[in-house]
């Protein structure tokens, strides 16, 4: 992963840290995160960076995806509960269609959680 800077003792998932406007952002490769297969970085490959305030505190998280290629809102669909056991189910708030295509929607709150992620959860 390109200018990341590694953060000690964190899980392989965790790329490292990035300078962003003077703020120091985690970068997390999903794919690595919840096991789906190798992570490639090509020319589709992106950093999304996540920003949340939430108990009155600014956080910031760069994920590392495969490509994006839209932002969709939820609006008034209605979201179904996420099935199955997997890595990725506790950090979903649920799926639901957009289109004739079904969309789970991460629970970008527990993505952010920092704590988290360094203890391997």
């Amino acid at each position: 992963m390109g200018n990341t800077n590694p953060y000690p003792r964190s899980p392989s998932y965790v790329k490292g840290v990035i300078n962003l406007r003077g703020m120091v952002v985690p970068v997390i490769d999903l794919r690595l995160r919840f096991s789906v297969g190798e992570a490639q970085y090509l020319p589709t490959t992106v950093v999304l960076v996540l920003h949340d305030y939430s108990n009155d505190t600014e956080r910031l998280m760069g994920l590392v995806v495969d490509a994006m290629s839209d932002v969709i809102a939820q609006g008034d669909s209605e979201l179904f509960p996420a099935v199955g056991e997997s890595l990725v189910t506790s950090y979903l708030q649920g799926v639901m269609n957009v289109g004739s295509e079904v969309m789970s929607l991460i629970d970008t709150e527990e993505l952010l959680n920092i704590e988290r992620i360094l203890r391997g959860d």
